[in-house]
């Protein structure tokens, strides 16, 4: 195999590859590309719910509600003004209040965690 360019250097071959997956990630994603590219995995590796394992519990205990929105904020590419126009709470939420309630110098209000719970797909108590 060539690499891209004049070169004649030969690539080496490829490795095995584990995929990981942020905390909170729906359950559905991991199942979709399982589904598209399972093709790839060797016969003797086993699919594992990453919710029903040990680490994910672990992970999840150490989890505050500030902690979930922040680390799903970024994972989802969002500003924390980004996320504020999507919360709309009669008006978009400032900025500043989504870093109170990442920073958990105010609690994230039921409505607004039920909102964050559809956004990004996890259960509501992941923010309260």
């Amino acid at each position: 195999m060539l690499r891209a360019g004049n070169s004649t250097k030969k690539q080496s071959p490829l490795k095995a590859t584990t995929l990981r997956f942020r905390p909170g990630t729906p359950s559905n994603v991991a199942s979709e590309i399982i589904q598209k590219y399972g093709f790839w995995l060797e016969s003797d590796e086993a699919s594992v719910e990453y919710a029903k394992t040990s680490i994910s519990k672990r992970i999840d205990a150490r989890m505050s509600p500030g902690l979930w929105l922040r680390t799903l904020r970024k994972a989802q590419g969002l500003s924390q003004a980004q996320l504020g126009k999507l919360v709309d709470e009669g008006g978009p939420v400032s900025a500043s209040r989504i870093c109170d309630w990442e920073k958990e110098s105010r609690a994230i209000p039921k409505k607004a965690a039920k909102k964050f719970s559809a956004i990004f797909n996890v259960p509501l108590e992941k923010f309260i």
